[in-house]
């Protein structure tokens, strides 16, 4: 069954339980769901979602070298993209989606109005990659690995700068 979840809620979380989930001395605020019959789930954090990005990012610096290792470069830097968008997004309190066309639609409202480097044709082309890699069924685009890699790093990068209040 598909729920459309009714409001969510910033809640402050305690020491123990932010240290257990991202490994960090400070507090940050978690946020609860509520869907239409009143269940409540906790979503990840821009901290957490950061700290996913960065971990697929180590994937996605490590198969760009010749021979490229395009099923890992796809798969993990369209990964790496999707939670950094993610993570700058709930951050600056846009709205986010599990669609993979609106993520691309978010990345481009982040650069328009929050300066973050423009990924949205990059998660695009990484999206068809990626099908193209796990389907056979859609053509890849011409990608050049080198150049992916250094984008997707710089993006994450941008994000963290955010979150930290530099960017």
């Amino acid at each position: 069954m598909d729920f459309k979840w009714r409001s969510c809620l910033p809640v402050k979380r305690s020491y123990s339980e932010i240290a257990a989930r991202v490994g960090q001395g400070r507090s940050e605020q978690a946020i609860v769901c509520i869907d239409a019959l009143g269940s409540a789930r906790v979503m990840a954090t821009p901290g957490d979602k950061l700290k996913l990005a960065r971990r697929h990012l180590e994937r996605v610096l490590a198969p760009w070298d010749t021979p490229t290792d395009w099923d890992d470069l796809s798969l993990y830097g369209f990964y790496c993209l999707e939670a950094a968008v993610e993570a700058a997004a709930r951050h600056v309190r846009l709205r986010t989606s599990r669609k993979h066309w609106e993520k691309a639609e978010t990345a481009a409202e982040l650069h328009k109005k929050h300066g973050l480097p423009d990924v949205e044709q990059l998660l695009r082309d990484l999206n068809s990659a990626r099908k193209a890699v796990a389907y056979g069924d859609v053509a890849a685009p011409h990608l050049e690995a080198e150049e992916i890699a250094s984008e997707i790093e710089r993006y994450v990068d941008a994000v963290a700068a955010l979150l930290e209040g530099e960017g």
